[in-house]
């Protein structure tokens, strides 16, 4: 398949890994996440797939449902993160026309937490502009990182500072109001690029996790400094 880009890579191909994968597991991680595109999974998904599936590749015969049970069982994590490879890999044994008895795991209740306003500031005072625009409409609307990613500029009423947001569970779409501060922020973000009606405005959501990570942390080292 050469350098083809793999559906979920946005465009990019994979750096090789450390531990090769075998050619047969190469190809049906491929046919698993170009089937996925078909069916009319999302990139965030077909991405996450890709990951998960190349880090079972690495520890395991991908080809051995039985082999595959063990490496979960045995994966030192959270029962909601082995049910989410048991999810990702169904996948994988639904499009290669293998079968498999699939583990069951209960899902740990956890209580979410929620940063406080001053929290928030903190960070988006710490963050480049493009960055402080995001976490300022996520903090003034409560959209979900998807739902960002999908925005495109027609959805956006600069008069009544509001987005209509497109949701992306299927529901009902809804109107959400935005800070006077953060519409002016966003007007000078899009007078800056050329954009039409159609064009999305940020990054993807893997995009906004890693820089998101790298705030967090770099907050967290200078809050140290500081000894807060």
């Amino acid at each position: 398949m050469g350098s083809t880009p793999i559906p979920g890579s946005n465009g990019q191909t994979h750096v090789t890994p450390l531990s090769p994968l075998s050619p047969t597991a190469k190809e049906r991680i491929f046919k698993t996440l170009w089937s996925m595109k078909n069916d009319g999974y999302c990139e965030t998904t077909i991405y996450a797939t890709s990951r998960r599936l190349r880090m079972i590749a690495r520890g395991t015969d991908i080809d051995n449902p039985d082999k595959v049970k063990e490496y979960i069982a045995q994966k030192a994590a959270t029962s909601g993160y082995k049910e989410n490879l048991a999810d990702i890999y169904d996948r994988y044994v639904h499009y290669n026309g293998l079968s498999w008895q699939r583990p069951y795991y209960v899902r740990e209740s956890q209580t979410p937490y929620v940063p406080t306003e001053e929290e928030i500031s903190i960070l988006i005072n710490s963050s480049t502009r493009t960055y402080a625009l995001v976490l300022s409409i996520l903090r003034d609307t409560g959209m979900r990182p998807i739902e960002l990613e999908r925005l495109r500029l027609r959805r956006i009423d600069f008069e009544r500072g509001a987005i209509n947001v497109q949701t992306a569970k299927g529901g009902q779409g809804r109107t959400l109001q935005l800070k006077p501060q953060t519409v002016a922020m966003l007007r000078e973000y899009v007078s800056k690029r050329r954009l039409d009606l159609n064009s999305r405005l940020f990054a993807t959501v893997a995009c906004m996790r890693r820089r998101f990570s790298t705030l967090k942390k770099t907050e967290r080292a200078s809050c140290s400094d500081r000894s807060c």
